[in-house]
């Protein structure tokens, strides 16, 4: 199902760019760099064999976790008219949000998803997006934020 010719579909049935696409569609307001790698981490972190081995990577740096990919396959989801990155004036920094386009491919991807994976990522993009750089620096993992049976990146999966 993956969307981008070239990159490999992960077991959960999307592409590691699809997810991307889905975690900036999922926010009403878009996502700022870091808020989008957050995201994208504790999806891997609580998701790891249904993302697959062809998901993001990621290493420690100063800030936390980070994966260069995420931004090359952003720039991709741009170029194909699915995502708008701007540069905020404010903070300096790129900002991603969804196209048209892209709510209506994120729409057709959720379809093919197992629901717990898309509630998930759906919870942690909520919880991201009200963040601010220093709040996701300093505490990136609020485990009293996540509902019974969506767990933070430190807890096992329990199914519903």
């Amino acid at each position: 199902m993956g969307s981008t010719r070239g990159l490999t579909s992960t077991a959960a049935g999307a592409a590691r760019e699809d997810w991307t696409l889905l975690a900036i569609t999922l926010s009403r307001r878009g996502l700022a760099p870091i808020q989008l790698q957050r995201s994208l981490h504790l999806l891997r972190e609580a998701f790891p064999r249904e993302l697959g081995p062809d998901f993001y990577e990621f290493r420690s740096i100063n800030s936390g976790q980070f994966s260069p990919e995420i931004y090359p396959d952003a720039q991709a989801l741009a170029s194909q008219g699915v995502v708008a990155i701007e540069v905020s004036e404010q903070e300096g920094w790129q900002h991603y949000s969804a196209t048209a386009a892209g709510i209506e491919r994120a729409r057709q991807l959720e379809s093919f998803l197992r629901p717990a994976v898309v509630h998930y990522l759906r919870r942690v993009v909520e919880w991201a997006s009200t963040r601010t750089f220093d709040q996701l620096v300093r505490r990136p993992f609020e485990s009293d934020y996540y509902a019974p049976g969506v767990p933070s990146d430190s807890r096992p999966l329990t199914p519903r």
